[in-house]
């Protein structure tokens, strides 16, 4: 969204009462003036479309075992824990871009520098990127020691001016974020079985594709 430059002449203490709520609030004060404008005129600025739909995932991931760590004007972070040696802790981010046709970034980051942890986590990427490509065709991902990215979008036919209210597309990134960890810790779960692993990833992420058909 475009802006520009505006002088207004606004007492001192509105000025003194939007600062205080701005550093309440963790943004500035022209941010928070610009927002206030926005809820009195209806119009929904982009970053409170982000704000709706981080509201809506955060919902959508309530009774879910993470931890939410952060909320931004752009970015969300949860974390979890494996069931696996010293219970190595995986940090989720979604960013939003929200540009048209494409929803944002999903990263999944491994805290670890020990190799074999790191090894597991390359082997269960390659497995999920499989079976996005099996399912969806290509897919817009990234693999790096011990991490994953993977870029949203809505398939061809959907649009972000379509019918998905924030709150909806908030929960198709939550419906995202549960399939990943869960289907993470099954396979960590069962890594010593390998045909086990692969097969409880498979069935987590079927029951998963089977839900939604909106994210691509």
């Amino acid at each position: 969204m475009k802006k520009n430059v505006y002088s207004l002449i606004l007492s001192e203490e509105v000025v003194d009462a939007i600062d205080r709520q701005a550093y309440q609030k963790g943004t500035n004060r022209s941010a928070l003036i610009n927002q206030i404008l926005a809820e009195y005129v209806s119009y929904t600025t982009p970053s409170m479309h982000r704000a709706q739909i981080f509201g809506g995932l955060q919902e959508a991931l309530s009774g879910v075992p993470l931890k939410h760590l952060k909320t931004s004007d752009t970015f969300f972070v949860v974390a979890s824990s494996l069931s696996y040696k010293y219970n190595p802790t995986v940090k989720y981010s979604v960013e939003l871009y929200m540009q048209e046709g494409l929803l944002g970034e999903f990263k999944a980051t491994l805290r670890t520098q020990n190799a074999t942890l790191m090894e597991m986590m390359a082997e269960f990427c390659l497995l999920w990127h499989s079976l996005e490509e099996k399912v969806i065709g290509e897919v817009k991902d990234r693999m790096e020691p011990a991490r994953y990215s993977r870029v949203f979008s809505l398939r061809r036919e959907q649009g972000l001016s379509s019918a998905l209210s924030a709150k909806e597309l908030g929960e198709l990134i939550a419906d995202y974020i549960r399939a990943f960890d869960t289907a993470l810790k099954e396979y960590f779960r069962l890594v010593y079985n390998p045909s086990l692993a692969q097969m409880a990833v498979e069935a987590v992420y079927r029951q998963y594709i089977t839900q939604t058909s909106k994210i691509m």
